[in-house]
């Protein structure tokens, strides 16, 4: 499995536990992300990937986080908008990159 297949899983999984708190499956399946290498990637699954972090950042602007328990303070419906951008992502980029 190549390293985007496993970060998808990685982050497929933190968003659906159940047993965490949103804010903190919210900041697990953003930091799966972290490093990747976005030259390498096809182009459509490096366009869904940067389109998605927009509309996160977007969601997310409003809100100054300096320590990692600052991410309680978003609203809960701003945690579920980010958790299905992101749940969204994954479906895509995982049925993209069983095309390529």
């Amino acid at each position: 499995m190549d390293d985007l297949a496993l970060r998808v899983k990685r982050c497929t999984r933190h968003l659906t536990d159940s047993s965490l708190p949103k804010y903190k499956r919210v900041v697990r399946g953003l930091k799966v992300f972290q490093g990747l290498e976005l030259t390498i990637l096809d182009a459509r699954i490096k366009t869904e990937l940067e389109q998605s972090l927009l509309q996160v950042n977007q969601i997310l602007h409003p809100y100054q986080f300096e320590r990692y328990e600052d991410y309680r303070q978003i609203s809960e419906d701003d945690l579920k908008q980010v958790l299905q951008i992101k749940m969204r992502m994954c479906m895509k980029i995982k049925k993209m990159n069983q095309l390529t």
